[in-house]
């Protein structure tokens, strides 16, 4: 996206990883795992919304995400295993 002048970003750290609930924060030992948010959480991104982009913004946005999604092969993904 930076390449594309487009800002992007990781909005909000996930709640499990602020030092205030630590104690709280999911663990083997504890059986507290969540592996669903820890892929999830990697490959999120926020991209640019409000009313401030225009219609050209958002077309620039989407075709820099279709085009990061086919060079990364992630239109078709490979049904997951069950």
């Amino acid at each position: 996206m930076k390449g594309e002048g487009i800002a992007a970003s990781q909005v909000h750290t996930r709640n499990d990883q602020h030092p205030t609930v630590a104690e709280f924060a999911p663990s083997e030992e504890k059986g507290t795992l969540v592996p669903q948010l820890e892929d999830y959480s990697k490959r999120f991104v926020c991209v640019p919304v409000g009313w401030w982009v225009t219609p050209d913004d958002r077309q620039r946005v989407v075709t820099a995400i279709r085009a990061f999604a086919e060079a990364n092969d992630l239109l078709n993904p490979a049904p997951e295993e069950e």
